[in-house]
């Protein structure tokens, strides 16, 4: 036969100690007080974790999400509309006639047709994403020279006495204005219609996204931008591709703002190009539609990146990066050493990895087996 139940345990003696008497109390009358009410509700934590329908997911519930309640008055601007479709119609025709006017007449009939039939709404898409382009581009490039390297006011030098030789910048400068001036308006000129036709990208005259949008889109492309260039670029790193597609980008030892984009038509497409884009193409094809300007926010900040991490100098906000985010030096050291810190934006590949060879290199030097400059140190036998 099974033992019946436990007998309650006995009643406390009478000599025991104060203490533990008027812990018992209290621990009784606690219980007394908590017989018949309702147990402590957790359903605003179930709401929270609960599992997802098939047909949610968590983009919508972020899409859905009211940040009026959370953020402050006036930083949401979600549902304002900067330029309406009519402004960007009759900015995109202008564009339209006035390339018109000034192609010669030797121009070919099928050349002219394109222009004349290409969608005002793409076209002013395209002058826009150009602009998120270039105008950081060259502008931080200006200004690290001046303030940096010409007038030395701000910023640390990394690799001191040491600068690229002026002809290679000089060709880069004729190379890059021939890219940024030709090629990148013409095919953004091709793309940014067809990209507007298949529904990928919103236009320009479209409400503007909520904060949350803006925020979950910008991480996912920062995500597979990294993916996509860490793996591209250490398989150009492979001595059977190294000499053919990226030694043209290692010629500068010394880097400098403008070497981000100094590198060969493969490199360029695959290296630089397609990770830059895939992001929003492949969130606007696949989940939500990306607004344009998240898109151009996103080019900018792309841009600015990249050229920060080959500007060669320590600037003052390279204190307040971020930890998962790359920076100058961890670049500057993939160029000097051509060895390791594959990654682009962030070191989560690196990490992963283990070819985030800057960060082991600076624990050996503190521990005292390398120098500053990164050579093993022979001790004495």
């Amino acid at each position: 036969e099974r033992p019946g139940p436990r007998p309650p345990p006995p009643p406390l003696p009478s000599r025991t100690p104060s203490r533990a008497r008027a812990r018992v109390k209290r621990w009784t009358a606690a219980t007394a007080r908590c017989k018949g009410q309702p147990k402590y509700d957790r359903s605003p934590l179930r709401d929270l974790v609960q599992p997802l329908h098939p047909k949610q997911s968590i983009m919508n519930i972020m899409n859905n999400t009211n940040m009026s309640q959370i953020l402050p008055p006036g930083l949401d601007m979600a549902g304002f509309v900067l330029v309406t479709p009519e402004e960007v119609h009759v900015m995109g025709k202008a564009v339209i006639n006035g390339v018109l006017s000034v192609l010669p007449e030797a121009t070919p009939a099928s050349v002219k047709t394109f222009v004349a039939e290409s969608s005002p709404e793409g076209v002013m898409l395209a002058i826009a994403s150009w602009l998120a382009l270039e105008v950081v581009f060259w502008v931080f490039a200006a200004w690290v020279h001046l303030m940096c390297h010409r007038w030395k006011l701000v910023g640390t030098k990394i690799l001191k006495g040491h600068e690229p030789p002026d002809s290679l910048v000089q060709g880069t400068v004729i190379d890059l204005l021939k890219d940024h001036l030709v090629v990148h308006p013409l095919a953004l000129w091709y793309l940014m219609p067809k990209v507007l036709e298949q529904g990928w990208l919103q236009p320009l005259s479209a409400p503007l996204p909520g904060v949350t949008d803006v925020a979950w889109q910008l991480v996912a492309f920062l995500f597979i931008n990294d993916t996509l260039f860490y793996w591209v670029h250490r398989t150009f790193h492979h001595k059977l591709l190294y000499k053919h597609f990226h030694k043209k980008h290692h010629e500068y030892y010394v880097s400098v703002s403008i070497a981000a984009e100094y590198c060969g038509i493969v490199e360029a497409i695959l290296a630089d190009a397609t990770p830059l884009v895939a992001g929003p193409l492949l969130i606007g094809a696949k989940f939500t539609p990306v607004h344009s300007w998240t898109w151009c926010l996103w080019l900018f900040l792309r841009i600015w990146q990249t050229a920060d991490a080959h500007c060669g100098y320590v600037l003052p906000w390279y204190h307040f990066g971020f930890p998962l985010l790359s920076d100058v030096l961890r670049h500057n050291w993939h160029h000097s050493k051509n060895n390791g810190n594959y990654g682009g934006a962030t070191v989560f590949w690196d990490w992963i990895c283990r070819t985030d060879t800057w960060l082991y290199t600076q624990k050996e030097v503190k521990a005292g087996l390398r120098d500053a400059t990164g050579k093993k140190i022979r001790k004495r036998e």
